[in-house]
């Protein structure tokens, strides 16, 4: 096995800038796709739900921990845990209030409703009836309806929000291999 390379800050913060360019362009991808689908309510129609999840996913990753967060524990050659943008720099880059306000929503989102089932986002409500038998598992139920909240986002100001990112991060690449150039370090 090959000992890992251990990389410099400017290494590190490139390799996770070009994952974060890799996930804009998915964000991209999966709004294109699911705008593409017609005649469906995005509610119910579970290809169109899954692809805004993982646009939502997608979406979020850079801007989350990525590696572990234990340096100890993170391997030498691993990338920055995360993007170096600050919410001042993403609303800058955004230039729009309701841009920033849908990029702040899709994190909020993507953390109680698609990576986690925070409660409030789930209801549950029990219908009075009786005691029924669920013959499946042979034992009684009571019945309810659960009523589970989709992320919706404003896919098309998602798509803007992931381009205008996706702008800004290949800058910081190319910015980045300038430094590395200079440093007399071959490009990641």
């Amino acid at each position: 096995m090959q000992t890992p390379t251990v990389r410099d800050d400017d290494e590190k913060e490139f390799h996770r800038t070009r994952i974060a360019i890799n996930d804009l362009d998915e964000v991209i991808a999966f709004v294109d796709a699911a705008e593409a689908l017609t005649g469906v309510d995005p509610k119910t129609d579970v290809t169109h739900r899954a692809l805004v999840c993982a646009a939502v996913i997608y979406y979020v990753r850079p801007f989350l921990h990525n590696e572990n967060r234990n340096e100890k524990k993170r391997p030498p050659d691993a990338a920055a845990s995360l993007i170096d943008l600050a919410d001042d720099d993403v609303r800058d880059i955004l230039n729009d209030h309701a841009g920033f306000a849908l990029h702040l929503e899709v994190i909020t989102e993507r953390s109680k409703i698609v990576a986690h089932a925070e409660s409030e986002f789930f209801k549950v409500e029990v219908i009075p009836a009786d005691w029924v038998a669920d013959p499946k598992v042979g034992v009684m139920d009571l019945n309810f309806r659960a009523e589970r909240t989709h992320p919706s986002p404003d896919l098309a100001l998602l798509k803007r929000n992931a381009n205008a990112l996706r702008v800004y991060l290949v800058f910081k690449t190319l910015e980045r291999l300038e430094r590395l150039k200079a440093k007399g370090r071959p490009a990641p």
